[in-house]
């Protein structure tokens, strides 16, 4: 599903999509009801892909379901017609994949010898600030964001808690084709002071470790939804918004309470919200 999922949709939104999904899955249910059917949808010339903002799968780029609902319909033939409700076939590859600016989006090494190297190429050995210390991320515009010498001026805990240096260049790579350099040097200042000074309340609250990329991708999937066009100002007016969103999407993870406190107009005390 992973491959079908870049294929269609191309490398950036593909990719982001996910990230997002692994995210976001709550347990093995969800491969697990993929599984299942897999043959039926392979009869029906029906092919999964990751969806896009928490939307489950999308069939034949065209249809998002619920894993469950799917496989009741396919497999238990409860509820409705899932499969009767795609109309188009297998959907064509995405026509950027090889010859768009995508493949423009990149990491270049300022060694003694030049070296290019794509995104999801990327190993996930240790990462710390000296593995980028020459690094530049070519931007979706060409231009250069150097982005070695702004190690300099990030935590030594963003890097110590990058979990997947794969999924970290991931994020790279749609902060890249998103943003200018403005833009990425403030959202990574932003989220190493996030790391340094949120993050360990938030993981002591919820008891589950909370990965660099993973608050990166937080924040640029807050971002691209809500300030998508926005310029750096209004951004840097918006950090308390943008901690408070990725604070509250991780402490949502514990069902029982969200960690937020709001005031009563009724009696001036404080309540938590419980909904998550």
């Amino acid at each position: 599903m992973y491959k079908e999922t870049i294929r269609i949709k191309g490398e950036t939104q593909g990719k982001l999509d996910i990230i997002r999904t692994t995210n976001e899955i709550p347990n093995k249910q969800y491969l697990n009801d993929l599984y299942k059917i897999n043959k039926k949808l392979n009869q029906a010339k029906i092919r999964p892909a990751f969806g896009a903002r928490g939307e489950g799968v999308v069939l034949n780029n065209e249809m998002s379901v619920n894993t469950g609902e799917l496989r009741n319909s396919v497999q238990h033939n409860k509820g409705p017609n899932v499969l009767g409700g795609v109309t188009r076939g297998i959907p064509e590859s995405h026509a950027t994949i090889s010859t768009s600016s995508i493949n423009q989006v990149r990491f270049i090494y300022q060694n003694s010898i030049t070296k290019k190297r794509d995104i999801s190429d990327a190993s996930n050995d240790t990462v710390t600030s000296a593995t980028y210390k020459s690094a530049l991320l070519i931007l979706n515009t060409g231009t250069p964001f150097n982005f070695g010498k702004l190690c300099k001026k990030l935590s030594k805990e963003f890097f110590e808690n990058i979990s997947s240096k794969k999924d970290f260049e991931n994020v790279m790579f749609g902060m890249g084709l998103s943003y200018t350099e403005d833009v990425i040097d403030f959202l990574l200042k932003l989220a190493s002071d996030i790391i340094t000074s949120i993050r360990p309340g938030i993981q002591a609250h919820i008891g589950i470790f909370i990965s660099t990329e993973s608050i990166l991708y937080k924040m640029l999937d807050h971002c691209l939804t809500n300030y998508e066009s926005r310029s750096l100002k209004f951004l840097q007016n918006q950090s308390d918004v943008i901690k408070t969103a990725v604070k509250r999407h991780f402490l949502s993870f514990n069902p029982n309470n969200s960690g937020l406190q709001y005031s009563c107009a009724t009696c001036s005390g404080y309540y938590t919200n419980y909904s998550g």
